[in-house]
């Protein structure tokens, strides 16, 4: 099954990886702060990219069937929030919280993804956009449904519809790229130390 995942998870990153241009060796690169300003990626860039994104809770089910055991020390403590307080970083985070919140969901731990959505929230609010969750009230009802999995799931599907949706519209698909890098290199930590 471990073998299954990591040919899974190669083969998903090698996809990603085709066609880009080769990483220089030099570790400030690497650097969240030496990554190109959000604004600066242009619509062309993600345009095609923008619809195939998989959801964090899609990411998160190939580890529950994969028969990975749940490891709360892989995650990124949704108490670190307040850290992140430029676009770039809270862009990237929000998708890392995201990514913690569908593992927590996926491995029924309830009351953690609670904390983790709460997380999204402050982020999404840092990032305006604020009427993605007030549009349909998320936050309570992830609250008024932390006793039911298959309802939280639900919720978080639609949450992450919504914010799609609000980002595509408003012409934001720059955020969503470095959303879904969050969530992306989130996961692929989890599954690679998961593996181990």
């Amino acid at each position: 099954m471990k073998t299954k995942l990591f040919f899974i998870l190669v083969s998903s990153l090698l996809i990603c990886s085709c066609g880009g241009n080769q990483a220089e060796d030099n570790t400030d690169k690497n650097r969240i702060d030496s990554l190109p300003p959000i604004d600066s990626i242009t619509s062309s860039t993600t345009k095609n990219f923008f619809y195939s994104l998989p959801s964090p809770l899609a990411m998160a089910a190939v580890y529950k069937t994969s028969k990975l055991k749940y490891n709360e020390a892989l995650i990124n403590p949704a108490d670190r929030v307040s850290k992140y307080s430029q676009q770039r970083s809270m862009a990237l985070n929000m998708g890392v919280y995201n990514a913690d919140m569908a593992y927590t969901l996926v491995n029924d731990q309830t009351q953690m993804s609670l904390k983790y959505i709460e997380a999204v929230k402050i982020l999404s609010d840092g990032l305006k956009m604020s009427s993605v969750f007030d549009t349909e009230n998320y936050l309570k009802r992830f609250r008024d449904n932390v006793n039911s999995i298959d309802s939280l799931k639900k919720i978080s599907a639609e949450l992450k519809g919504e914010a799609d949706l609000f980002l595509y519209d408003n012409q934001r698909q720059n955020t969503a790229l470095f959303i879904f890098v969050g969530v992306w290199t989130e996961s692929m930590y989890i599954a690679t130390q998961s593996i181990k």
